[in-house]
């Protein structure tokens, strides 16, 4: 699946299509959609006036402002945005983590009294690895997804924080975006062919190739990254070149 398509379909537009048609138990769909949609938007903003065109604040560029905010704990800080959606996430898991000890103890027919914890300490090596990735898997966003979302927003935050103190006026979040280095990792696997394994010899090579002919050696356009609209001046033309005119003829 493409990027783009699975961020359209994670949308503001259809959180409130699907709050508009009443649907019963929607409700933490529509919040998880909405808080995944403000999310991306905190870590998007693609130039200094996104925000004010959109009427987005989320995509406006960052500046030492927002590092006070967060600080200060201020209210409506983008920085505690970016912290809160893992604190939501943080809050799913405990809580699909509680039933799973829940289920658990009734399987063995005992009956939790109200305010103990003690089931909490049961480790039934036989039982646990099932029983934690049969939950996870069902219930839970994958662990792979987990982690990567807390060193996406906990880096951005330090990153940014960084910048913006020894002197970068604003930063635009979207500079942090990895598409041109896995574009380019994708040139190497098309050039590679069949090689799927390379030496640093043959990488090296092939870089250097991309290096020689620039521009000219395009990403792939049917991978799941956003492509950059190349200037005129690098988009090979097929028309032929204007011929000059003819003098005279020539005689045999």
């Amino acid at each position: 699946m493409k990027v783009k398509i699975a961020a359209a379909v994670l949308s503001n537009t259809v959180a409130l299509d699907i709050l508009s048609q009443g649907w019963p138990s929607t409700s933490e769909t529509v919040e998880f959609i909405q808080r995944v949609n403000n999310w991306f938007d905190l870590l998007n903003g693609a130039f200094s006036t996104q925000g004010i065109r959109t009427n987005n604040r989320r995509l406006d560029a960052y500046t030492i402002k927002d590092v006070e905010d967060y600080e200060n704990n201020v209210e409506g800080s983008r920085f505690k945005e970016l912290e809160d959606f893992q604190k939501y996430l943080d809050d799913w898991k405990a809580e699909v983590e509680s039933r799973k000890d829940t289920s658990l103890m009734s399987d063995l027919g005992v009956q939790p009294l109200a305010g103990d914890d003690s089931f909490h300490a049961l480790n039934d090596s036989q039982t646990e690895g099932d029983q934690e990735e049969d939950a996870s898997s069902r219930n839970l966003l994958p662990h792979q997804t987990l982690r990567g979302i807390e060193m996406s927003w906990k880096s951005f935050i330090g990153a940014t924080t960084f910048l913006l103190r020894n002197g970068v006026t604003f930063i635009n979040a979207r500079i942090f975006c990895q598409d041109p280095l896995e574009q380019n990792f994708g040139r190497q696997r098309m050039a590679g062919g069949g090689s799927n394994n390379p030496n640093f010899h043959q990488y090296l090579h092939k870089q250097r190739g991309f290096s020689t002919i620039g521009a000219l050696s395009a990403a792939n356009k049917m991978g799941n990254t956003e492509v950059v609209k190349e200037d005129d001046e690098s988009v090979c033309s097929s028309e032929p070149l204007p011929k000059r005119k003819r003098t005279g003829t020539s005689k045999c």
